[in-house]
């Protein structure tokens, strides 16, 4: 007799009952296996000492076999899930499962969320770089990203090398881990992620996907069609040459001086990055960030356009004679994913617009645009920029994340599978058993 979805669902999450059972015997109930083994070889004395310290730990591996062969147990039962309840024809577990999330995305499903608390970041006390780093903390659907590490922990970027040592300015080297106590076993998870990155790089507007985002290319007399620009209005705008740091963002390599642009009056410029120049991977998200700096008391709207979706700043509310950041796609923003910002220009491509609104008084200077697809790490998506002052060997960034695994269907899969499903801290459609 065939299964319904929700008949398959109920064994699926009573068998993933069964490995979390395992686990908690393991490691979490009181007492549990950690905490007596603990105490026998705290209590151990004779000559039978060395036998029982070897039978601790082949009977220690054998929990963490079943832990590892738990997923055994639900395969079979996610292939018949997906086949009747997502019409999904896939024989991979990975698609399978993607399947099953793609299928409860259409039909507003949940399961319980594992319940994550994500940190802000924190730059290191001693940093000499002001750059900073950006993260994603949402998937496409406004779910939360929760296929990290079983107990959340800390994440944090190190600078390993600087232009003193071999790297270019503002293209320095991180070392991307996770900071504290390394899991040991499938019981004994540690405070963080196992995994290393060391070849993580700070992000200038060259790195990224536009031509010309630093600027440094405009013509001294502007006209509407600039290099990777177009100008709504050239008389609405002047080109601004000096050193960086007060009206140039950053220089760009190579040059002792930099250039910036100057809004004089309402305006707009715009660049379409076709399918010719880039190739956007749609499973990864796009950040785009604009330095901007008032110059004086400017009214108006600062608008900042990744294809169809936009965000904006207030100018009246923010500090003059300061680089501040207008960002797209970041945080928990969903607007950087392909799906949500793609839009119909079949003949252009992907518009990335940068307007200014209601200018009354007052000038404001843009520079340093940069539009980058971050990378990913422990289940989140992260982005490195460089600041005007240059990052050198040692400074740091961290971010720390806590994780309640109130969910168990969702810890599990996670846990064994790689992919999270759509969840909610509040009535799940498909309950844990």
């Amino acid at each position: 007799m065939t299964a319904t979805k929700a008949e398959l669902w109920d064994q699926l999450s009573k068998a993933i009952k069964i490995i979390d059972q395992t686990f908690l015997f393991g490691a979490s109930n009181s007492p549990n296996y950690l905490g007596l083994e603990d105490a026998v070889i705290q209590a151990a004395e004779g000559s039978h000492y060395g036998s029982v310290l070897q039978s601790l730990a082949a009977y220690r591996s054998g929990i963490n076999a079943l832990i590892d062969s738990g997923i055994n147990i639900i395969q079979p039962i996610i292939f018949e899930l997906a086949r009747i309840g997502y019409n999904s024809t896939e024989t991979n577990l990975l698609l399978a499962m993607r399947d099953i999330r793609e299928g409860m995305v259409a039909a507003t499903e949940t399961i319980k969320a594992r319940d994550w608390t994500f940190g802000s970041v924190s730059a290191g006390g001693g940093n000499t770089g002001n750059g900073t780093v950006y993260r994603l903390t949402k998937d496409q659907d406004n779910h939360n990203l929760e296929n990290g590490s079983p107990v959340g922990g800390v994440v944090k970027f190190k600078t390993t090398t600087d232009k003193n040592n071999g790297e270019t300015a503002g293209n320095e080297r991180f070392r991307l881990y996770g900071s504290g106590q390394l899991p040991v076993d499938g019981l004994e998870l540690g405070t963080i992620m196992g995994t290393v990155n060391e070849d993580v790089r700070a992000t200038r507007s060259p790195d990224g996907l536009l031509v010309n985002g630093s600027f440094d290319d405009l013509n001294s007399t502007l006209t509407t069609d600039e290099t990777g620009w177009t100008l709504s209005a050239a008389a609405s705008f002047a080109k601004v040459t000096e050193a960086a740091g007060t009206n140039v963002f950053r220089n760009s390599p190579g040059l002792n001086t930099g250039s910036s642009l100057r809004f004089t009056a309402s305006a707009n410029i715009t660049q379409f990055i076709s399918e010719e120049a880039i190739n956007i991977d749609p499973s990864f998200p796009v950040f785009l960030i604009v330095r901007y700096r008032r110059e004086s008391a400017v009214t108006g709207t600062l608008t900042i356009r990744l294809g169809s979706q936009t965000e904006t700043v207030t100018l009246g509310s923010v500090a003059d004679e300061t680089w501040l950041d207008a960002t797209l796609g970041t945080g928990t923003a969903t607007k950087g994913w392909y799906k949500n910002f793609r839009e119909d220009s079949a003949t252009k491509g992907v518009r990335v617009d940068i307007a200014i609104s209601s200018l009354a008084v007052g000038t404001l200077l843009v520079d340093e645009v940069i539009l980058a697809q971050p990378i990913f790490f422990d289940g989140r998506y992260y982005l490195v920029t460089a600041g005007t002052a240059d990052f050198l060997r040692d400074d740091s960034f961290t971010f720390s994340d806590t994780v309640a695994n109130t969910g168990r269907n969702q810890y599990i899969l996670s846990r064994t599978t790689g992919v999270y499903l759509p969840s909610t801290t509040g009535a799940p459609t498909y309950a844990d058993a």
